[in-house]
C-alpha cells in the first residue's frame, strides 16, 4: 500500500489534510473537510486529483501532487473527473446530471475501484 498526504488551503487557521491511498490498483481520495468527511466529492480532493497546485498549503508537496495526479489519470475517477468538468462548459447540462457526476466521483473516491 502506497500512500500520499497533501495539506491543503483552508479557511482555518488549520491546513485539510488530504490522502491519495494506491493499494494494488484501487485508489482512494480522502479528505478531512467537513464534505469530505461525509464521503462527498468536495472541492479539495476533485482539484488535487486534477492536479491543481493553487491548493496546497506549500509548493514544497508539488512533486508529491504530481505523483498523486499519475495514480488518479491510472485509475476510474479521472474519467469521471473529465465528465463533470465537460458538463461545467455546456450552460445546457442539467444540474441534477453534473450533479449525480458529483456523488459517484465521491463514491468512488471514498470506495475506490
Amino acid at each position: 500500500m502506497q500512500q500520499i498526504i497533501l495539506h491543503v488551503k483552508s479557511g482555518n487557521e488549520e491546513p485539510y489534510q488530504v490522502t491519495f491511498t494506491r493499494d494494488e490498483e484501487k485508489l482512494t481520495i480522502l479528505c478531512n473537510c467537513p464534505e469530505g468527511k461525509q464521503g462527498r466529492g468536495c472541492e479539495h480532493k476533485i482539484r488535487l486529483a486534477s492536479n491543481d497546485h493553487q491548493m496546497l498549503q506549500s509548493p514544497i508537496q508539488m512533486k508529491d501532487l504530481n505523483e498523486a495526479h499519475i495514480w488518479v489519470i491510472q485509475s476510474p475517477v479521472s474519467d469521471l473527473i473529465l465528465r463533470m468538468f465537460d458538463m461545467h462548459g455546456d450552460s445546457e447540462q442539467d444540474e441534477e446530471q453534473l450533479q449525480k457526476i458529483l456523488e459517484e466521483i465521491g463514491t468512488v473516491m471514498r470506495e475506490g475501484i
